[in-house]
């Protein structure tokens, strides 16, 4: 994360870390809300998947693709090889929760975790990133109280291309004494939808039922590259704040989805060094003693990977393979979190690595900390 001197902004903390394979999906968690390492990233070659998560208090959803990877749910299930799908990881060892069978063949899914409500909701896009993006024009949604029952619907016919969503609570959070109501220029609504690219839809269903009651909103594009969207509502000060870009990462903020304001500084994330790194968490250490990086060949095929000795070199030439951060996130909105952390990928967006690497494509998952909550950290980058 880059820091501006002049500003009253969070100090990133890296610890010393290690890469993970380049050529398997990386176990891609979220730090809980309880740990106090600062910043982690590790690599996986996604072929067809989508970085774009977002964490539900302990757990984070991961939109995986074929069978080039570590425990794809294929190599035990035919049923599930090369098609993309959401599964939930237990934030602190790591182990699958839930291989959400509804999610086969579809993709760019975030979660949204309504705690008025107890509820996980998952959205996403009819797009099996094992076939390619697509042209998906409709947002499917899935929901579950107990991370094993899953329900699923098509919750939004948009009629328009669209790939990565995301679903924000407007209104008070648990926890939080201070409530500032939306603009009273927008109609009366409960949740937002950003779609990919800059438009949104509101909800106002006081149950919490997000299968219906989706409506588009008048709305002005922010200047500010379009790609990976996420949204938060902080009822702090009324603001939506939103992330977007794909080689660095902008942040800004609306009352009305009119007028917007951009951070200071800006971009809110750029490629650096430390993005290359593993931190201390999670269990990616014994994952990456494990795994190696690069990997000698694909899971499964015929053999998992050899334990393998961590590769340097990819760590201290970055630079060749590091040249986007895009698809960021953020948690978590809620009173009882006293930290925050953001999410982003750094990549070369499936291109090959420069010289004096080589491989098809490279990419880390990066999440930083900042001992605040969220709804602090956004409003200092605009001050």
């Amino acid at each position: 994360m880059r820091r501006n001197a002049t500003c009253t902004l969070p100090r990133w903390t890296l610890p010393a870390t290690a890469l993970l394979p380049l050529r398997h999906t990386t176990p891609c968690l979220a730090p809980s809300m309880s740990l106090p390492t600062k910043t982690q990233s590790f690599t996986g070659k996604e072929p067809c998947t989508t970085w774009k998560t977002s964490p539900a208090t302990v757990a984070i959803v991961r939109v995986l693709g074929p069978l080039r990877y570590w425990d794809h749910a294929g190599i035990w299930d035919a049923s599930w090889g090369n098609h993309s799908y959401a599964r939930v990881r237990e934030l602190y060892s790591g182990k699958v929760v839930s291989n959400v069978t509804t999610t086969k063949g579809f993709g760019f899914i975030s979660a949204f975790p309504d705690y008025e409500h107890d509820t996980l909701w998952l959205f996403g896009t009819p797009a099996d990133r094992c076939l390619g993006n697509g042209a998906p024009t409709s947002v499917q949604g899935w929901s579950t109280k107990d991370l094993v029952n899953w329900k699923t619907s098509l919750v939004f016919d948009y009629g328009q291309k669209t790939h990565n969503v995301q679903v924000t609570k407007v209104g008070p959070m648990p926890g939080m004494n201070t409530f500032v109501p939306h603009s009273p220029l927008l109609p009366p609504h409960k949740y937002a939808m950003f779609l990919e690219c800059f438009t949104w839809a509101i909800n106002n269903n006081d149950d919490g039922d997000l299968t219906k009651g989706w409506v588009l909103i008048n709305s002005t594009a922010p200047h500010a590259p379009c790609g990976g969207p996420s949204m938060r509502y902080s009822p702090a000060d009324g603001y939506y704040y939103i992330l977007t870009g794909g080689h660095t990462v902008s942040l800004l903020r609306t009352e009305d989805f009119q007028t917007w304001q951009e951070s200071t500084p800006s971009p809110f994330i750029s490629p650096a060094a430390t993005h290359a790194q593993v931190a201390n968490l999670s269990n990616f250490p014994v994952a990456a003693k494990h795994k190696g990086s690069p990997p000698n060949k694909y899971v499964g095929i015929p053999e998992p990977d050899p334990i393998v000795t961590f590769n340097p070199s990819w760590r201290d030439n970055w630079q060749a393979w590091l040249e986007n951060s895009n698809d960021a996130d953020i948690c978590c909105m809620h009173g009882d979190v006293k930290e925050s952390w953001v999410l982003w990928g750094g990549s070369t967006q499936g291109g090959h690595p420069a010289p004096p690497l080589d491989g098809t494509d490279a990419g880390v998952n990066v999440v930083a900390t900042a001992n605040m909550p969220l709804t602090d950290l956004l409003a200092k980058y605009f001050p």
